[in-house]
């Protein structure tokens, strides 16, 4: 009966490894891993966007074009003198300058985020997209959990 449990505990093991691997070959593709997510946001005012948005990973010339297409749209609204523009504003330029390069594929009322009028959704898209993206960062020491059973007592090396 032990040795079952034990096969079984290999299996989900390796089955765990595989994954873990075939999402370190994809982080590796960059700007060639895609996913869609789909939208349902009903926003303050009642209106409802749906649809399936495509988000790609970003390449380091993507951070360029987001910072490039950020500054185009601060500069478009007006902003002369950085320092005195509010936080919100910075923001969400920052949102529609990474949505504009990392969305791939969008429904219509999302191809031209100048003319939304609802911020909110706006926000929501780049939330999903935040929540894909982050799945590819390593988690910070401190945030990986203790001892599991397996490898409680076991020395630690690198004291």
């Amino acid at each position: 009966m032990a040795e079952h449990s034990e096969n079984v505990g290999n299996k989900e093991n390796m089955e765990k490894v595989s994954a873990l691997m075939a999402k370190a070959a994809q982080v590796k593709l960059g700007g060639e891993l895609k996913v869609g997510v789909y939208i349902n946001y009903t926003s303050d005012f009642g209106t409802v966007y749906e649809g399936n948005v495509i988000f790609k990973r970003p390449t380091m010339n993507d951070y360029m074009k987001m910072g490039a297409i950020k500054s185009e749209y601060l500069r478009k609204a007006g902003v002369v003198e950085l320092s005195l523009v509010d936080n919100l504003l910075k923001f969400m330029a920052h949102v529609m300058g990474t949505l504009s390069v990392v969305i791939v594929k969008c429904p219509e009322w999302l191809k031209n985020m100048e003319k939304i009028q609802e911020s909110d959704v706006l926000y929501h898209v780049f939330g999903k997209y935040e929540e894909w993206e982050k799945s590819f960062r390593k988690l910070p020491a401190e945030s990986i959990p203790a001892d599991s059973e397996f490898t409680a007592g076991a020395e630690n090396l690198d004291s």
